[in-house]
């Protein structure tokens, strides 16, 4: 198996780590998504300068214009997340995210050159398949949306999906001018600046952040920033971004099986679905890693 196989694998675990986290501030801690997502994009920022600072990492000058590039669209992709969940229901926002993996693989084609056989690109729409079978189903709610305009939801969905496979193709490109290392610290430590400004908005100043949330944030920041390493290294391994962004797409089946093994110790399970979601998960699960497993093959 290549070694970028379980990288990608481990950044899948990780993100659905990230999901699990986030999912549990808001049913028990913060109830504003909103707050959660720039908080924790901000703890991510804060990691990534303390590994800066010690391992003497500098911010990569001569390739200003690819990182500013990179930077911009994760932001752009983060905002615009941010305001699909405010538009619409996150069961409808979040199944939207599964063309990122096919709009990926369009871009690299045109813009990193990448080539793969037929089998490749088939696994690449079983997997954005499978990414919204994932989704599918009652999600938990959080203040700060009021769910009134699912069509401009679905857009903002789109604009931020396509945002983060445009990222994606810049993320390579830095990677193959400097340290994958350097490029994705000061992607995290440039991002975390936004979020912080983000975070200071007066519609989150009801909410109390206590010590105890302050690790929750700490911890959320962490994994998110080891996922994002990871699959940045992936690319890199991998020398491209289509085959990585696939195997990434077992992030629902980790979430899946994480949740139900922590909501054997929480006073509440995180969701409660019905048996025909279940169902379509179960499908979602056999068609990730058989477009999982066609990819790596045929790659």
């Amino acid at each position: 198996m290549p070694p970028y196989v379980l990288v990608a694998i481990f950044a899948a675990a990780a993100i659905a780590s990230n999901a699990l986290i986030s999912k549990t501030i808001l049913r028990f801690r913060v109830c504003s998504a909103g707050l959660v997502g720039w908080l924790s994009a901000l703890s991510s920022g804060i990691w990534a300068l303390i590994l800066a600072i010690i391992f003497r990492k500098p911010f990569p000058l001569e390739d200003w214009p690819v990182m500013g590039c990179l930077t911009f669209f994760s932001v752009l992709a983060i905002f615009l997340l941010h305001r699909a969940f405010q538009e619409a229901d996150v069961s409808t926002v979040v199944p939207v995210m599964g063309i990122k993996i096919t709009v990926t693989s369009i871009l690299a084609f045109f813009f990193l050159g990448e080539k793969h056989s037929p089998m490749v690109y088939l696994a690449v729409v079983l997997a954005s398949l499978a990414v919204a079978l994932f989704n599918l189903g009652k999600q938990q709610k959080s203040q700060g949306g009021h769910g009134h305009a699912p069509i401009v939801g679905l857009a903002y969905a789109v604009g931020a999906s396509c945002s983060y496979a445009i990222s994606d193709q810049f993320a390579k490109t830095a990677m193959d001018q400097s340290e994958p290392f350097t490029v994705v610290l000061w992607l995290w430590i440039l991002t975390g600046i936004f979020c912080a400004f983000m975070a200071l908005q007066k519609t989150y100043r009801q909410y109390q952040i206590k010590p105890r949330d302050i690790l929750l944030f700490a911890a959320n920041g962490g994994v998110t920033l080891a996922a994002i390493g990871a699959l940045f290294f992936s690319f890199d391994m991998a020398n491209g971004v289509t085959v990585p962004n696939i195997i990434f797409g077992t992030r629902g089946f980790f979430a899946l099986a994480g949740g139900a093994i922590l909501g054997r110790y929480l006073p509440q399970p995180l969701e409660k679905q019905s048996k025909k979601v279940y169902i379509l998960r179960i499908l979602a699960t056999a068609l990730i890693f058989g477009s999982v497993l066609i990819s790596v093959i045929f790659n």
